[in-house]
């Protein structure tokens, strides 16, 4: 009863829990997660979900098909994009139909009983070759069959039948094709939320997309998600009023290598002038023998060999 009543007040006044400000992924737990679970199981997840708050195997099978109904990179992280997905009225119900619910338990090799039987019939019926024994044993021919499906359909071929690889293998109409990039983006976004940590070709485009843009310090281009990089994100994130979390996921790729031309991010380096005053025809005052402006010039010289050992300054 208090689920109804908490949708029917968020259609009626069409707002929607805010964005927690931090990418949700398998192993974290919270209120937020729970929130995910919550709408999820409102749009019809199968199997439903445990509204327990921790992201596991079943709430990011579930994320993924949402993903892939709403045209979103179905990476199974629930990043502000994908959030405000979720708890719009226009989202669409996840996951798509399915003739025969998921069982709720992956079948593997080694396994037996209905469900696998049902796995086999299927796999038979969409040309499997060589025709499986549908005698509800997982098999090594069974495993090479659901390997096969697999990678028709551009899962992970690890020959087990999870929610995701029974979702495709039943669904009443094919899964939806991604949709086209924009056209306005320079490099197609590469399906994955990059992150301190994280290394690979698509980091590197980003730290060189990043110096183009004017990024200070510049950046090493060798694909690894370090301090600086995130730095430099969060920056460049700033400066186009994004949510500044240091991450690349779509929003920010777009902007990033959108052909118009971004806002470059701030710099985050110090111009110091160091002026001893005086010198030239002004010796400033003068006793003993010693010129005012020779020892501003001594001074000065002293502070710039100060902080050149602290930190890499160019001398003007």
């Amino acid at each position: 009863m208090e689920r109804v009543i908490m949708q029917v007040f968020r259609m009626a006044a069409n707002v929607h829990p805010p964005y927690p400000g931090i990418v949700l992924q398998r192993d974290l737990q919270g209120v937020s997660v729970r929130q995910v679970q919550e709408r999820l199981n409102e749009l019809g997840a199968n199997p439903v979900l445990v509204e327990d708050g921790a992201f596991g195997l079943l709430t990011e099978a579930a994320v993924i098909l949402f993903q892939k109904a709403n045209g979103l990179p179905a990476d199974g992280v629930v990043e502000l994009v994908t959030w405000n997905t979720l708890f719009t009225r226009e989202a669409a119900a996840d996951p798509p139909t399915v003739s025969i619910p998921y069982p709720g338990v992956v079948l593997r090799r080694g396994m037996s009983g209905p469900s696998i039987r049902q796995v086999q019939e299927r796999l038979n019926a969409l040309g499997a070759n060589p025709q499986l024994a549908t005698d509800g044993s997982f098999g090594p021919l069974t495993e090479a069959a659901v390997i096969a499906f697999q990678h028709s359909r551009g899962l992970n071929p690890d020959g087990v039948v999870g929610p995701l690889t029974w979702s495709a293998l039943f669904a009443v109409i094919p899964a939806p094709t991604p949709p086209p990039q924009p056209p306005n983006v320079l490099i197609p976004y590469p399906g994955v939320v990059l992150r301190r940590g994280m290394s690979g070709p698509s980091i590197k485009q980003v730290q060189e997309r990043l110096n183009t843009l004017g990024a200070n310090p510049r950046l090493a281009t060798d694909g690894n998600f370090g301090p600086l990089t995130e730095a430099a994100v969060i920056a460049f994130q700033r400066s186009n009023g994004l949510n500044s979390d240091g991450v690349v996921g779509p929003i920010t790729w777009n902007a990033l290598f959108s052909t118009a031309t971004p806002v470059p991010p701030p710099s985050t380096a110090w111009t110091i002038v160091l002026d001893p005053g005086h010198g030239g025809s002004d010796p400033g005052a003068v006793s003993g023998g010693r010129r005012e402006s020779d020892d501003n010039l001594r001074l000065s010289l002293a502070v710039q060999r100060l902080l050149q050992a602290q930190t890499p300054v160019q001398a003007a």
